[in-house]
């Protein structure tokens, strides 16, 4: 009865949601101002050729931002590196680089470390119609996220107003293009305040407006908030001042501005702070005082008395004879297993070294020992391939009266080291003592370190009496089959007198790639 060892490892939707710096400007387009050209020099002679004006290169604006993600801190710098068209839109080009690549946990656990950004901002309107990011996931899947953005309204962007609404269509496509299909999110964009804010490059009268996901491919979810970001209510700035991202990672991440050149001059009257209002509490209306109503007295009516009855004597039955029981403790047990997966058998040492208190009840712990570290292959569905891992520890937790499972705790090797706690809830009477045709159900609930939780149902039933022939001898074993709602199948057999702590025999045909198969070769009862 051995858990999944990670569920679904990675959101790519929120992968390729990489940091989208919405950018906002004025109606008019913004064009950095280049110093005057060069007068025409004049001809002093027929014969001397006229120069052309001296061109003047435009000088575009960068900034930086001081980045804190938990005890992470890192300075990023974005640069303005050109002009291009999108869609028939002027644009700027906005490049973004790292003093260090930053490293993230995606809110299910997934380690992302990033390289790059480049985001392409209206002259117009300055807000972002386009933007690719590359990261690499689990320290070896390279990915490309490109969004382009589509806007509901012509009216949107700057010139900021407190009020101001409108929503965007996020298309994200991921590369490779067969880890996750392509899908939409509309957001809706809200200015609601104006206040001071403070970062190092000092303190500004700003635009503070909100990011909610309201829909995916169309359909409504429940509103989500996605970021939050102060723009310079009194300045031209092409960058926020600052940015709180709540949704992207496993925790917040926080940008303040920290210089900005060329810092432009103010061209804005600072507005007068306000805010939303906030939404009064409904006031509970009282219930209205009842009425008394008159109390009727029933009639008194006579009670017969009642005819005396004769004893009927219990019939005696015959009572069973209790199962085998096991020996006073299992602590000291031990059993050798001969693994086999694929072409690699490894020898699995599995001693009972206590007891102790789970939910109320007795366990044994059952601690493994590998004669080799055992390799396997697991699939993770969200990026539709199998992975490579190392079966690093593994210990279990068995009902010390009914030898159900209780807890597991594994850990695994490969593109990250990650340690699974798994909890058993079961239905019915489950475990020892078993017959034939006794039936349970038990979810499996598992919590990786690194990666989302995976919830398994099973039900379970004694299929019958078979002889099992393996290392440790012959035994007449109860054939117990446990099975997914995908049809996937754990057996296990237990001897039928109960006097083993541990299983004669186990095939797992759910965790990894091809079946797992344990046999007993040699058991250690206990002391």
């Amino acid at each position: 009865m051995s858990e999944k060892i990670i569920g679904i490892i990675i959101v790519l939707a929120l992968l390729a949601g990489l940091p989208l710096m919405t950018a906002c400007g004025n109606d008019k387009e913004k064009t950095p101002t280049p110093p005057p050209p060069t007068s025409p020099t004049k001809t002093v002679a027929p014969t001397t050729p006229t120069p052309s004006p001296t061109a003047t290169a435009v000088t575009y604006p960068s900034w930086t931002y001081d980045v804190t993600y938990q005890d992470e801190k890192t300075v990023w710098t974005v640069k303005i590196t050109g002009e291009e068209q999108i869609d028939g839109q002027n644009c700027y080009v906005a490049a973004t680089s790292f003093d260090v690549n930053p490293f993230r946990y995606a809110p299910n656990g997934t380690p992302i470390k990033m390289f790059d950004v480049t985001q392409w901002l209206s002259k117009k309107t300055m807000d972002v119609l386009k933007n690719i990011s590359n990261t690499e996931a689990l320290g070896m899947i390279k990915l490309k996220a490109t969004q382009t953005l589509t806007y509901s309204q012509a009216d949107h962007g700057q010139p900021f107003a407190f009020g101001d609404t409108y929503s965007y269509d996020l298309f994200v496509h991921l590369e490779p293009s067969t880890l996750a299909p392509d899908y939409t999110d509309t957001i809706r964009v809200e200015v609601v305040a104006v206040e001071d804010v403070t970062v190092p490059l000092g303190t500004f009268r700003a635009y503070k407006v909100e990011y909610t996901k309201t829909a995916t491919n169309g359909a409504a979810v429940e509103p989500q908030l996605l970021r939050t970001e102060w723009w310079a209510a009194e300045y031209d700035l092409l960058a926020p001042l600052k940015y709180v991202e709540v949704a992207q990672w496993d925790n917040p991440e926080t940008r303040v501005l920290t210089s900005y050149s060329p810092m432009p001059a103010k061209s804005h009257a600072a507005p007068q702070p306000t805010a939303k209002p906030v939404e009064p509490s409904p006031t509970p209306t009282p219930s209205p005082t009842p009425t008394p109503t008159a109390t009727v007295e029933p009639t008194p009516t006579a009670t017969a008395e009642p005819s005396p009855t004769a004893t009927v004597e219990p019939t005696p039955t015959e009572t069973s004879t209790p199962p085998p029981v096991a020996a006073a403790s299992c602590v000291g047990a031990k059993g050798v297993y001969s693994v086999t997966y694929d072409t690699e058998t490894t020898e699995w040492t599995v001693t009972v070294t206590g007891e102790e208190a789970i939910d109320g009840k007795t366990a044994y712990k059952c601690e493994t020992a590998f004669s080799a570290v055992p390799a396997r292959k697991t699939w993770y569905a969200a990026l539709s391939m199998w992975f490579d891992i190392t079966v690093l520890e593994e210990t279990t937790y068995r009902d010390a009266s009914t030898k159900a499972l209780l807890k597991k705790t594994s850990k695994t090797g490969g593109p990250a080291n990650v340690t699974t706690q798994t909890s058993y809830t079961y239905t019915g009477d489950a475990g020892a003592p078993l017959s034939t045709g006794k039936t349970w159900s038990y979810t499996e609930n598992s919590v990786p370190s690194m990666g989302a939780p995976m919830v398994n149902d099973f039900t379970v039933e004694v299929a019958g009496k078979e002889t099992v022939t393996v290392g440790a001898g012959t035994f007449e074993c109860y054939k117990v089959v446990q099975t997914t709602s995908a049809g996937k199948k754990k057996t296990e057999w237990w001897d039928v007198e109960g006097n083993l702590c541990l299983p004669v025999k186990m095939v797992d045909e759910v965790m990894f790639e091809k079946a797992e198969v344990r046999e007993l070769t040699s058991y250690t009862p206990a002391p």
